[in-house]
């Protein structure tokens, strides 16, 4: 099937509810980890995932967990992350975004903060999107 992609910040239930939703549907999963920088120099553009080590970690976390499943890291240095989201979700040919609430009460926060509500006004209309909280 067409791919899913998750967008984290850090280890937690949204990459593991991406990677069951992959598997049970049989579709790929790209885990995406965007490192946000105010300013962008032409080196970060050069900068691996293997570099990072939190994108190590959540990379790593996923690999085992998937055990053998498609799963593909994305690995970004941005300064506008709900742009660089949804330019990913767009060029994967992602049928579906998964991004994360940190609690179930913090997901009206969530709704209002910068970047989800900006991956709201922008997102395709052919990509859905799904807030795990």
């Amino acid at each position: 099937g067409t791919p899913l992609v998750v967008a984290v910040r850090g280890l937690g239930r949204t990459l593991d509810f991406a990677i069951e939703e992959a598997k049970e549907t049989h579709r790929p999963l790209y885990v995406m980890f965007i490192r946000y920088q105010p300013v962008i120099t032409e080196a970060d553009g050069s900068r691996k995932w293997q570099e990072d080590d939190d994108a190590r970690a959540i990379f790593a976390h996923a690999f085992k967990k998937a055990a053998g499943h498609p799963v593909l890291p994305c690995y970004t240095v941005s300064d506008a992350p709900a742009e660089t989201i949804v330019e990913i979700a767009a060029t994967t040919g992602a049928s579906h975004l998964i991004l994360g609430a940190p609690s179930r009460r913090s997901l009206s926060t969530l709704l209002s903060g910068d970047v989800v509500a900006r991956v709201l006004r922008i997102l395709p209309e052919e990509i859905h999107l799904l807030i795990y909280a």
